[in-house]
């Protein structure tokens, strides 16, 4: 696991490997998503993140403990006390391994 405060993840469309460990309801419909990002190579854990995603996703195909490759969005930026509406989440998941 990675030191330190979970930070929000800077989406841009990309795809990464992650491993979840922490799911926190919102007041909207979004679910707050704390995970570490694993390296390509599935051997460390390169930082501590967190990102917004749908129920649906959240429920239904994010387990914490395992590994999934992950799309994201490309929102890059988010400000809950802003009432930023457009925030960096999860769009769909692949199951890559359990780590």
């Amino acid at each position: 696991m990675v030191k330190g405060a979970a930070t929000l993840f800077r989406a841009a469309g990309q795809t990464i490997m992650i491993r979840p460990y922490r799911k926190k309801k919102m007041k909207n419909t979004e679910w707050k998503i704390r995970f570490d990002v694993i390296s390509e190579d599935g051997q460390d854990y390169v930082e501590s993140c967190y990102a917004y995603a749908s129920t649906g996703l959240t429920l239904g195909e994010l387990h914490s403990q395992n590994g999934y490759r992950v799309r994201f969005n490309d929102n890059p930026e988010t400000s809950p006390n802003r009432g930023a509406s457009r925030r960096s989440s999860a769009t769909e998941t692949t199951r890559k391994q359990r780590v």
